[in-house]
């Protein structure tokens, strides 16, 4: 999965505010799930990253911004001794 937030510049409308404005993910088939951090939380799902921004990309005045990959390093099993 995918993680970013939506950062918007401009609020026309007065609800949902300036600066990040709600964080969501993207999995595997490109399904964005969101979630806003405003007054009026609520969540949603859309089918695509271009449907979410035509709804809510207020004609660029909000902006995605993926979040940096997290990558966690794993150690291998150490192999036993033989006795």
């Amino acid at each position: 999965m995918k993680t970013f937030h939506l950062l918007r510049t401009e609020d026309e409308s007065g609800v949902s505010g300036t600066g990040i404005i709600a964080e969501g993910s993207m999995d595997h088939n490109g399904t964005c799930f969101l979630s806003w951090l405003t007054k009026y939380q609520s969540w949603g799902i859309y089918p695509s990253l271009e449907v979410l921004v035509a709804i809510h990309g207020h004609g660029g005045a909000t902006k995605v911004v993926f979040d940096e990959p997290v990558v966690v390093p794993v150690k291998k099993p150490r192999k036993k001794a033989h006795a």
